[in-house]
């Protein structure tokens, strides 16, 4: 479980913070609107109304204990660039920044944005993946060389473990996650067995996600 702060709770910054609440990590939400800290409070550990611009506010609450940031406010230029400034000198480990355009994040990247996320660029590439693999249910593009993928088990892969299919040793990727009907599974140990109609949640090499992929067309 990590400790991840989310500041900015418009569509995206919410969004990120409820799945991540609902994936068993300790997550913070932070904005100046009212209204939409009273909406989300109850469904994440702490929701609190501030505003970063005020000097002092994130160092007051802490962020520099955070694993991760994630900046979710890109309408605001300056508030995105002063947050990312303020958790970078803080020395948050992870500084991930919603932004508007290539030019907004080539900026936040330079004083400290560890990832930068272009949504409707985002969204363009997933959509292909999924569009084009009617096995892959999820794709995020994790850096140039990794991603993350969802998708259904592969039926050569149904009612084996992952100890039993030696996942890491024979295809490079690691299982980070397990969904079926009733839960989703994080960190799976490697006894549990893939079952029909489970889905699971790998990161690794896009080379050898692709390996992956194929199976499910075998």
């Amino acid at each position: 479980m990590k400790d991840i702060a989310v500041i900015g709770c418009g569509q995206f910054g919410s969004s990120v913070a409820l799945t991540l609440s609902e994936l068993g990590h300790d997550v913070l939400v932070i904005d100046e609107n009212e209204d939409l800290i009273d909406a989300i409070a109850d469904k994440v550990s702490h929701a609190v109304v501030a505003d970063v611009m005020v000097e002092g506010t994130l160092k007051d609450l802490g962020i520099g204990n955070f694993d991760v940031v994630i900046i979710g406010m890109s309408t605001s230029f300056q508030a995105s660039i002063m947050a990312t400034i303020i958790a970078k000198d803080l020395g948050v480990p992870m500084i991930v920044a919603k932004v508007r355009d290539s030019l907004h994040g080539r900026v936040l990247k330079k004083v400290g944005a560890d990832k930068i996320v272009i949504p409707e660029k985002d969204m363009g590439t997933r959509l292909a993946y999924t569009l084009t693999n009617k096995n892959i249910i999820e794709f995020i593009e994790v850096s140039e060389d990794y991603s993350m993928i969802e998708l259904e088990v592969p039926k050569k892969w149904l009612n084996m473990s992952i100890f039993d299919l030696k996942v890491r040793e024979e295809f490079g990727v690691s299982v980070v996650a397990i969904r079926t009907k009733e839960e989703i599974i994080i960190n799976p140990t490697p006894e549990i067995k893939l079952t029909e109609g489970a889905t699971i949640i790998i990161i690794g090499k896009n080379e050898e996600i692709k390996r992956v992929e194929s199976l499910s067309d075998a």
